[in-house]
């Protein structure tokens, strides 16, 4: 039994420290939150098992330290699977701002899917905006909505929304006001500030916008967006449910 809770304590540790590693090259702080639990409660296993090991005291005792380190690794398991979730499949993060506003409020908690991405019309992405020249830092990233994918013409016309000059219906849009724009006026590369010189959205580029369309740093501003910079897409939104 010893050798067992020893050997189960070991891989604990093992796991533990793996992950801190990961975590090194991992900005997700909820993520790193969880993957330091992780790290403790292996910590704890591994100090319980040694003081198993080299323990003299009475069986009663002894059964109650195996307890206490099954417990540990079942809540060890839990948080590890956890962390595991929300660094490379769903990834917690809070809305900033009210550009997407009303259907996503500022610090709204979402979960954002980042595995083998594939970006599509009107799908709400983590988008990096970072522009020296529009006052964001580096690496910042804002929630928008993708509206143009790579081979189209995006148009605005007494607000509605034009592709490839047809109509397309925008439900999610309540109460809006879109200025009217041509895709000659937008089409610019992201933080480049200059003219993309197609006369449709080039390869691997995307043209987003912010539902609050009075209120957003979107691709009018910023230009189109390449999928490099596209972080994932919202799949669940924790605020609106509890709301």
């Amino acid at each position: 039994m010893e050798k067992k809770i020893i050997r189960m304590a070991n891989r604990m540790l093992v796991f533990s420290i793996l992950i801190l590693v990961i975590d090194l090259f991992n900005s997700n702080l909820v993520a790193e939150f969880y993957s330091l639990l992780v790290y403790v409660l292996g910590l704890s296993g591994i100090i319980i098992s040694l003081i198993l090991r080299y323990f003299s005291g009475t069986n009663l005792i002894k059964q109650r330290m195996y307890e206490l380190i099954d417990t540990i690794s079942v809540v060890w398991t839990f948080f590890l699977v956890f962390y595991a979730v929300t660094s490379f499949v769903a990834y917690p993060a809070k809305v900033n701002g009210s550009s997407m506003e009303p259907n996503y409020k500022d610090k709204d908690i979402i979960f954002i899917w980042h595995l083998a991405l594939q970006p599509d019309r009107f799908d709400v992405v983590f988008v990096n905006v970072s522009d020296e020249d529009y006052f964001h830092p580096s690496d910042e990233y804002f929630l928008k909505r993708i509206i143009g994918l790579p081979g189209e013409r995006v148009d605005y016309i007494d607000n509605d929304l034009y592709i490839d000059g047809k109509m397309v219906e925008t439900d999610f849009l309540t109460n809006t006001m879109t200025n009217d724009f041509t895709f000659e006026e937008v089409c610019i590369i992201k933080n480049k500030d200059e003219l993309c010189n197609y006369n449709v959205i080039p390869k691997d580029y995307y043209f987003v916008l912010g539902d609050n369309r009075s209120n957003s740093t979107d691709s009018r501003r910023i230009g189109l967006v390449h999928k490099s910079d596209i972080f994932g897409k919202t799949i669940f939104n924790l605020s609106k449910v509890v709301r």
